[in-house]
């Protein structure tokens, strides 16, 4: 590894925090080298003091610290200095000093607003000419949009909370996909919404747009495919995206037949529990066919958040979602596909897996006779069933180990498993896996987590 090229190596201890870069240093001399020269590109202002600090050493001539290798800064809500002059003055001199600072992170909406006033009003005085995110916990602020305006040549993430009276007075523009039109960067693109969001018109706003996340916000919040008044719906234009984080309850029919004409490039899509959701438009969606011998690009599904499984979802998976190599199941409700034994049986015989990652934990939180668990993976590509036991439900230590011994194996012990109120039996059917990840939280906040290759 230390052969690595230091390109690769910057790009890696980038996304490492400041004590691991100093742990990669230590490992051999070409580390230490490319570790010290990122040392200082991200910075997590914790505290007031640790604001004070780097304030003290941007100032300091020969500083262990210069302000043209900050690339990433962070403020936390303790980060906030008390008296508001000083406030105002140390944090303009800090990113005064960051002329090469690519995301500033506010952590805290309580506070993130002052500091984003003063951005506006002392713009003159700062150089951030690589400045490609401003960061918070979804900000519908005027200040918000308005210092991401000043920027937009280069902005390339955006995180806004919308609702139909957010751009009423903003003097630029009065819509949403006009503003947004003007971010030819961007490429990720987060919205918390309480209005009506047309996802045409906001891709064809966004043609470069790649990751796309909606949050439903309230009871009236609306996602349509198109807006009546745009006269470009039949536009033969295919879209960049390639990741969409959604909630199900904005799952259709209709949704899929867009993104299967429209998003071709599609990679993964994230489906979380819809608070006002519909079961019956969700299995209708995923279990309907779009268009005969033609299936959606999507390689990999997520489902977390208590997303409802249902025994439909399942199926069109095998049916619609061919190209995928990658379901995971994060802490999933799976109440409509277990049975009264707290067995589950999942069946993906059409689909050729690299990756199956299952959340066991609401399979057994409502049975606590169950003290063991048994998998049973049946692999149609190989024509063979494999084994595996676990002795305790919960405990760490006791890993799923192969278990294909002739009595453990026979339809007898089998049958015995699926009877039992004190086994929980998985079943996965598969054309084939390459890796199963099983993981579950217990009681006392024990956690579970083991990969088993299948190869």
């Amino acid at each position: 590894m230390r052969d690595f090229p230091v390109e690769i190596l910057i790009k890696v201890f980038d996304h490492i925090p400041r004590s691991g870069k100093l742990q990669c240093a230590l490992v051999c001399k070409a580390w230490c080298a490319t570790a010290l020269s990122v040392l200082n590109s991200t910075i997590h202002l914790r505290n007031t003091d640790d604001t004070i600090i780097l304030f003290a050493k941007l100032c300091q001539i020969n500083s262990s610290i210069q302000g043209t290798s900050i690339r990433h800064l962070s403020l936390s809500h303790n980060s906030r200095i008390n008296e508001a002059r000083v406030n105002r003055v140390v944090f303009i001199r800090i990113l005064s000093e960051c002329t090469n600072l690519r995301t500033l992170e506010f952590k805290d909406v309580t506070f993130d607003l002052t500091h984003l006033e003063h951005m506006i009003k002392y713009r003159d005085a700062l150089h951030l000419d690589h400045l490609q995110c401003i960061k918070t916990q979804y900000s519908n602020s005027n200040s918000y949009i308005l210092v991401n305006w000043y920027y937009y040549q280069r902005i390339n993430q955006l995180y806004l909370f919308v609702s139909d009276s957010t751009f009423y007075r903003f003097e630029f523009t009065h819509d949403l996909n006009m503003y947004l039109s003007h971010f030819e960067a961007l490429k990720t693109l987060s919205l918390k919404f309480s209005c009506t969001i047309y996802i045409h018109s906001l891709l064809l706003a966004c043609p470069r747009l790649e990751s796309l996340q909606l949050v439903l916000a309230s009871s009236s919040s609306h996602l349509k495919i198109y807006d009546d008044k745009s006269t470009t719906q039949h536009s033969n234009i295919s879209f960049q995206l390639k990741y969409l984080d959604m909630s199900a309850h904005h799952i259709n029919q209709g949704l899929f037949e867009y993104l299967h004409d429209k998003a071709s490039n599609l990679f993964q899509l994230i489906v979380n529990h819809g608070a006002f959701e519909n079961s019956a438009a969700i299995d209708n969606a995923f279990n309907t066919a779009l268009v005969v011998d033609t299936v959606l690009p999507i390689k990999r599904i997520i489902f977390e958040d208590k997303f409802d499984v249902s025994p439909n979802v399942i199926l069109g998976l095998n049916e619609n979602f061919r190209n995928l190599r990658v379901i995971d199941f994060r802490k999933c409700d799976f109440n409509r596909v277990v049975d009264t034994n707290s067995n589950l049986s999942v069946n993906f015989g059409e689909l050729k897996l690299d990756y199956l990652s299952i959340d066991f934990t609401t399979i057994l939180s409502f049975n606590t006779q169950v003290n063991s668990m048994s998998l049973a993976i049946q692999n149609h590509g190989h024509d063979k069933t494999v084994f595996y036991s676990r002795t305790s439900k919960w405990s760490g230590a006791h890993s799923f180990t192969r278990n294909d011994t002739t009595r453990y194996a026979s339809p007898t012990a089998q049958r015995n498993r699926i009877r039992s109120a004190k086994t929980s039996v998985i079943t996965i059917k598969v054309q084939s896996l390459h890796q199963l990840h099983m993981h579950g939280e217990g009681n006392y906040r024990k956690t579970f987590s083991q990969i088993i290759s299948l190869e």
